[in-house]
This record gives C-alpha cells, sequence and structure tokens, in this order.
C-alpha cells in the first residue's frame, strides 16, 4: 500500500538561506507532502522578500518559539508529520529518509518521535564551542538500540510524529544512525563566518531564545565586528 504524503513543517524566525535550502531539499525527498514555513515574527527584510514568492505555504505567526507548530495547533489529526527546526543542512540525508523514521514507529511503538541524528565528527577546528558540543552531544549516540536506531531525546530537531500527537517532551524518542543524520549550520560556523553572513548577522542581532538553544550560545561568543 502506497504511504500518504507526509506534512512537513520548518519553523523559522529571521533566517532565510538554510530555510530556503531545506525546502529544496524536501522537495526532492520521498513521501513528502505539503511543506509549511512557519514563520514566528519575522523581521529580516530579504526574509520577507522571499516569503512574497516562496514556492511553500508560510503561516505567519508572533514569536511563539521553537514548538510554534503545537502551540499554534494546525498539526495533523492523522498520518504522521515531519516537524523541523529551520537551521539544518539536509543535503547529505537520504531521499528515503521519512519513509526510514516511519520505520522506527513499527519497530519500537513505544516511542513519542522518530528523527534524524546530528552529525558531531565533522565539525571544524575554528567552530569555538566544538569541544562543548561534542561533548554535549556524545549522549545522543552512547543507546543504541539495534544496527540503527539509538534512544536519544528530541527537542524539535527533525523528527516525525504521530498525527494527533503534540511535541511530547523529549522522549522516549529514536534518532537514526548514518547515512541518515544532518549537519546542523550553527556548528559549522566560525565568529568570523556568522558575522560575515547577511542573514545569521540579522538572527544573531535580533536572536529570541525560545527559537534554538545553540542558536543562542552562538549569540554570546560572537561579538561586534566578527570579535568573541
Amino acid at each position: 500500500m502506497a504511504t500518504a504524503p507526509i506534512p512537513c513543517f520548518i519553523t523559522n524566525r529571521d533566517l532565510l538561506t538554510t530555510p530556503q535550502d531545506m525546502v529544496e531539499r524536501l522537495k526532492e525527498c520521498d513521501c513528502v507532502g505539503e511543506i509549511v514555513i512557519l514563520d514566528c515574527g519575522s523581521t529580516y527584510p530579504p526574509l520577507k522578500e522571499w516569503y512574497a514568492s516562496c514556492p511553500v505555504r508560510v503561516e505567519f505567526l508572533s514569536n511563539l518559539g521553537s514548538q510554534a507548530l503545537w502551540r499554534w495547533g494546525g498539526f495533523p489529526g492523522n498520518g504522521f508529520y515531519f516537524e523541523s527546526d529551520s537551521d539544518l543542512d539536509l543535503s547529505d540525508v537520504p531521499k528515503d529518509f521519512l519513509l526510514r523514521l516511519m520505520e522506527g514507529f513499527a519497530k519500537y511503538p513505544h516511542v513519542k518521535k522518530a528523527g534524524l541524528s546530528l552529525r558531531i565528527d565533522d565539525l571544524p577546528d575554528d567552530f569555538p564551542l566544538k569541544k562543548h558540543v561534542v561533548n554535549h552531544e556524545r549522549q545522543f549516540w552512547s543507546k543504541p538500540l539495534d544496527e540503527f536506531w539509538f534512544e536519544a531525546d528530541i527537542d524539535t530537531t527533525a523528527a516525525l510524529y504521530r498525527g494527533g500527537t503534540g511535541w511530547g517532551g523529549y522522549g522516549p524518542s529514536l534518532r537514526s544512525a548514518p547515512p541518515y543524520t544532518a549537519r546542523h549550520v550553527p556548528w559549522y560556523m566560525s565568529a568570523e563566518a556568522a558575522n560575515g553572513c547577511p542573514d545569521w548577522c540579522w538572527y544573531l542581532a535580533n536572536h529570541d531564545q525560545r527559537m534554538t538553544h545553540w542558536s543562542g550560545i552562538l549569540r554570546r561568543i560572537t561579538g561586534p565586528n566578527g570579535q568573541t
């Protein structure tokens, strides 16, 4: 039986390049249904210009934070849906990733969400928080359940949910093994690179801690004129 298209939600505030790339990648992937960007009160002018001709639906919300989808309440009541923050690189994630995440629910029906893992093995040395990130994220690779799944908490990063269920806390959750791994873009940025990218400059200058934990940390270690 064919799998029904899966709605995909991207929660965004003031970022432009990463949600653009995520939309284009999702459009190439298997079983992707409607793609919806949930904008949380963005003010970045080039982003607002892109929204005017955006190839996917945009819902303009107040700043509801990283859990905007569930606070807004527009998630599906049945089937499955996918939700993610807007600061990921999905370019190396296999196109059938949604099907693989569905398999996680079939194998481990007690879990609340099944998501992509995040790479930590290729972080650049000039990322100021490399050691901190690796030490923190290592825990999510420490509990293998089988050759493909890890038991690991998930907040709002790239996960599949059952229709009719909300955020559900951090778990119990599954994360997938390579190559079903995404890159968290802020972890690949030096302070100089972050300050040299227009949308990230705007994002960091107007950052709201309710959106993403790691981007908030990146803001604290980037100063004016690329200084740390």
